[in-house]
Parts: C-alpha cells; sequence; structure tokens
C-alpha cells in the first residue's frame, strides 16, 4: 500500500509529488475547504486514453497549467490546502521560506505567493526536475467512475519500467487522482 501510494504520488509526478507527499506526511490531514479547488480551465478529456495522452503530453511539453487541470479535484484540494499551510508559515518564518525556495526552486516568495500561484510554481518546479518519461499505455481497467491503467514509463538512462496510474471521471472528464 505505501510503495502503491508513493508511485502514484510520482505518477502525478514529480509536477504535484512534493505537495501530496507532504500533504499526507506529519501533521494530521485536514478536511476540504467547503468551497472546492475550482476545475481550472485546460484539457478535458473524455476517455481514460484521452487523460492519460493529455498528462503525457503535458509532460514533455512541460506544462504546469494543463498538469493542474488534469489533476482531480480532492488531489488539488489537498495541494492548495498545503500551499496555504506553507504560505502561512513561510510569512512567520523567513527562514522557512528562504528554505523552500530553493529545496524546491520555487520561483517566487512563497510568503507572497497565493496558494494558487505557490500550487503553479510547485508543480512546474516538479516537471522541470522530473526523470522519467511515460510512454505506452498498456492496460485500462474502468470501473464507473474510476480508472487504473498501467503503462510503461522510461528513464532519463532508458531504463522501462511498469507503472499503475488512477484516473476518476469528476464532471464528465477524466483526470489523475
Amino acid at each position: 500500500m505505501i510503495f502503491r501510494m508513493r508511485f502514484r504520488i510520482r505518477v502525478l509526478s514529480g509536477p504535484l509529488a512534493v505537495l501530496v507527499l507532504a500533504a499526507g506526511c506529519g501533521k494530521k490531514q485536514e478536511p476540504a475547504p467547503s468551497n472546492p479547488a475550482p476545475t481550472p480551465a485546460g484539457p478535458r478529456a473524455s476517455t481514460p486514453r484521452e487523460c492519460f495522452e493529455s498528462y503525457c503530453a503535458a509532460m514533455r511539453t512541460r506544462d504546469a497549467r494543463a498538469i493542474w487541470a488534469l489533476s482531480s479535484r480532492k488531489t488539488r484540494e489537498n495541494a492548495l490546502a498545503k500551499c496555504r499551510e506553507w504560505g502561512a508559515r513561510a510569512k512567520a518564518d523567513p527562514e522557512f521560506a528562504k528554505s523552500l525556495r530553493e529545496r524546491i526552486r520555487l520561483n517566487g516568495d512563497p510568503a507572497s505567493m497565493s496558494p494558487e500561484e505557490m500550487a503553479l510554481d510547485l508543480t512546474r518546479a516538479g516537471i522541470e526536475r522530473d526523470e522519467w518519461s511515460p510512454g505506452v499505455l498498456l492496460e485500462t481497467k474502468e470501473r464507473g467512475e474510476e480508472a487504473d491503467l498501467v503503462f510503461e514509463e522510461t528513464d532519463r538512462a532508458g531504463t522501462k519500467r511498469r507503472r499503475d496510474m488512477r484516473l476518476v471521471r469528476e464532471d464528465g472528464a477524466w483526470r489523475v487522482d
């Protein structure tokens, strides 16, 4: 289970991995806000395969906004909650802000960024660091509003691995969960 959870985070990928990992560590998860993260403009996938292909294209073109738009509501809400927490901590602790900026390679000052700006910047930083390339979709198991995909990825050294990706259907579009 831990491997699968860590892997899902890795697949969501460098992009949001930092946020999702941090959101699950240490502190107890806060409940989602009553006004959920609005669905951003961007690619809308009508099938699991289309979602996977759009995600791969966004990774190849390093399009953080498309990755964000292809992410599930739950993933975006968790990321925004973590960014709110980090932003508040960065305002109170300049050393934390400096550390966050350096470790994650943020383009801006986390103490003055909105949660949305920070989440997009973290997504961009994750894509730039990412060391894998999604490749061939091997299998799709669709179960109503959820789907599990199996695909082959290739790392920078050329090593191929089989991986999985969980998708959910929200508002008629498939998203990476």
